[in-house]
Order: structure tokens, then sequence, then C-alpha cells
């Protein structure tokens, strides 16, 4: 794996994640929760470890951290903002190109970022997070090169030497 790109996901895996725990533990602490919001803030605090154990993963063990890695950028691509349901995370950093009932834009931020509700009143928006898509393909590439080695058939050395018998009739 190139060693920039490791670097870089170490730090957006690792550092957002610890970004993302801190997001987490100011919401807890500085508003009521209720039964279901406190639900998600437990699950977006797991999502979080789970990307700073992949960057740990990373370096400790590479095939897992790989694996882990991919899963972790894969949740982060999709932004989603309906008056049903609304998603979006990312941890590091995130270019989102976005279109909805309200225009096209893009958004450029650093740190980190969760959002998810129910029976909102928001407009539709959907969007991707184009540097989670680009680290995900480069993950997606990098798996697949490890998975599948390149095989080399040997050539059978026991017969060099030898010549081929000819016979005239």
């Amino acid at each position: 794996m190139n060693k920039w790109i490791k670097w870089l996901l170490l730090l957006f895996q690792i550092g957002g994640g610890a970004f993302g725990l801190a997001l987490v533990a100011k919401q807890l602490l500085s508003t009521e929760q209720t039964g279901i919001s406190l639900i998600l803030h437990i699950v977006f605090t797991l999502v979080f470890l789970f990307g700073i154990a992949a960057g740990v993963a990373l370096v400790k063990k590479p095939n897992l951290g790989l694996l882990m890695s991919l899963v972790y950028q894969g949740i982060q691509i999709p932004i989603i903002i309906s008056p049903v349901v609304a998603y979006r995370m990312f941890s590091g950093a995130t270019f989102f190109v976005y279109g909805g009932q309200t225009g096209f834009g893009a958004y450029l931020f650093f740190g980190g970022h969760y959002l998810f509700w129910l029976n909102g009143s928001e407009p539709w928006l959907v969007g991707i997070n184009f540097i989670a898509l680009a680290l995900f393909i480069f993950l997606f590439r990098e798996r697949m090169f490890e998975e599948a080695p390149i095989e080399v058939d040997e050539p059978d050395l026991s017969t060099l030497g030898e010549r081929p018998a000819y016979r005239i009739c």
C-alpha cells in the first residue's frame, strides 16, 4: 500500500474517529437525551470506535485493517436527507457533492460529523462523499490485489538439455 495513502487513512480513521467521539460526548453532555437519541449516540460511538480500530488494525494486522477500512469508508459514501430518513456521516474529511429540492452544491469539511433522524421535515437531498468514495475504490483495489496474486507457471527444468529424438524413415 502506498505509504502516503496509508498515513492519510490513519489520520482520517484514527483522528476523525477521535473527533467523532468528542462530538458524541459533547452532544450527550449538552442536551437532555431521549431513549432513541441515546441509542443513536451509542451506535455512532461504536461506529467511530470501529474507525479507530480499523486504523490501528491497518498498522498491526494489515489484511484485517484493509477489510475494516473498506467497510468504514463504505459507510461514509452516501448522504441521504429526506422527509422520512436522514443519514450523513464522515470521519476525517469530506468533499460531498449533492443535489436535491433546494438545488445542487458541494461541501468540503475536515473533522467529523454524524447525523441520523427519522420523520424529519427536511427537503430531499442526495449526495456522495467523494473522499470516502476514492478511498473505498483504492482499498477495494488493494484488497483485490492482495487476494489474487499473480501466478506464474514454472518451467519444467528436468527436461532441460534433452534433445528430442528424431526418426528418419
